[in-house]
This record gives C-alpha cells, sequence and structure tokens, in this order.
C-alpha cells in the first residue's frame, strides 16, 4: 500500500525520523520477509513460504493504513513502499520459476511479468525526459493485473505439493497473460497519447506550461503505479 495517501496538509513525518514510524518500520520488515521466503522456496518448504507470503501481504495492508490513520506519510515511504512490494511478488515468480525442486511457475511467464514492469519504468523515463512531467495515471486493468499476480502466488505455491491443482494453475497462466497483455496495452496507448499531445502543445500558438516535478517526486509515483498496474 502507498503510504502517499491523502493526509490532512502539513501533517507529514520529517525525513529525519522516518524510519522510526510504525508504518515505514512495516515496510523495511516486508523487505527482510524477502529473504526467508526465497530461502523457503528454494528448500521446497512451500508452507512455510505460503507464511511468509501471509505475513508480508498483511503488512502491505496494515502499513498504508497506519500511515494515512496517523498522518504518518513520508518521501521516504513513498518511495520505499511500492519499492517493497515490487521486490517481494518479483522474487515470489523469480524463486518459484527457477529456484524451486519443481517450479510452479513456468519461466516464460515470469519473464513476461518482470518484462512488463520494466517496460512501465522505462517508458515512464523516456516520456518524464521528453514531457518534463509525470506520465502515466493508474488504470483499471492495471490494478486487476497486480491483483492477479499477488493472488496467484498461493495456488502457484501449492501446486508444488498438490498437483490435483494443475487445471487451476493452467487456468491462471492463461488469465495473467491475458491480464499483463491487455495491461500493458493499455500503457502504451496512453504513452502515444500523451506524446502526441505534448508535441501539440510545443506549437507556438499553445498555451506555456507549467513546471513539471522534480525527478525524485516522479520516480516515487512511477514505482507506486509500477506496483499498481
Amino acid at each position: 500500500m502507498s503510504k502517499n495517501g491523502p493526509g490532512h496538509p502539513g501533517e507529514t513525518v520529517p525525513e529525519s525520523v522516518a524510519w522510526f514510524t510504525v508504518p515505514n518500520g512495516l515496510t523495511l520488515a516486508r523487505l527482510l520477509l524477502t529473504i526467508p521466503f526465497a530461502i523457503y522456496v528454494t528448500q521446497g518448504q512451500d508452507m512455510l513460504a505460503l507464511a511468509v507470503f501471509f505475513v508480508a501481504g498483511m503488512t502491505d495492508l496494515v502499513d498504508g493504513y497506519l500511515a494515512r490513520r496517523f498522518h504518518q506519510c513520508s518521501k521516504l515511504g513513498r518511495l520505499t513502499d511500492p519499492l517493497a512490494d515490487k521486490l517481494l511478488t518479483s522474487t515470489e515468480y523469480v524463486t518459484l520459476s527457477f529456484f524451486h525442486p519443481n517450479p510452479g511457475i513456468p519461466p516464460w511467464l515470469t519473464i513476461c511479468v518482470l518484462s512488463r514492469d520494466v517496460a512501465i519504468l522505462a517508458g515512464s523515463l523516456v516520456l518524464y525526459l521528453y514531457t518534463r512531467n509525470a506520465p502515466f495515471r493508474p488504470t483499471l486493468t492495471g490494478k486487476l493485473n497486480t491483483l492477479l499476480e499477488v493472488v496467484a502466488v498461493g495456488p502457484f505455491l501449492l501446486y508444488t505439493t498438490h498437483p490435483r491443482l494443475e487445471t487451476l494453475v493452467q487456468v491462471l497462466y492463461v488469465v495473467l497473460l491475458t491480464s499483463l497483455t491487455i495491461s500493458m496495452s493499455d500503457y502504451v496507448r496512453q504513452g502515444f497519447l500523451i506524446f502526441n499531445r505534448h508535441r501539440s502543445q510545443q506549437s507556438p500558438l499553445a498555451e506555456p506550461q507549467e513546471p513539471g516535478p522534480n525527478f525524485e517526486k516522479v520516480l516515487g509515483e512511477e514505482l507506486q503505479q509500477v506496483n499498481h498496474s
């Protein structure tokens, strides 16, 4: 969950003490949980890995709520929260594809998941350098895709020791690939629209534009975008 949610103006945490807030502490815990998750997966201890996955998911729900409820939003949280989410998800897919004794996710699916994230970040950087503004906005298909990526990890983990889930897992492969394709298509379309709009604004008759946000803010927004896309 992003900690850059709505709060009362001025009620943010000073960056010098940001790590000492409970929400950012939970984010740090989620980052560290990638280590035992990866270890358990590589050892084939799927139930322990599933337990770690569940705990990490709970920290993701709780930290965002606490940050908004107690007005503990910070720049640090805006950057680290989506980074922790994406690192955990990437670790789940990579370990289940390449390091599990009985892989539950085919390598081609993991490559598709990671390639899409890299493409969105790269596209965001290119558009930022060209327009000097934060380009992409969350889409419904992007949010659904993120939800599918996370929810699918549970069945993928169980499948390694419960072959009877094969039909469900095969369906999830197709659904997730379809979701990745549709959501990526949405961002490609959005990128072309932003590019063309910016070109039209550069004409001599266009009104002057406000300066865009600094790169630090854009980076935080794009990390959140990839995480919720």
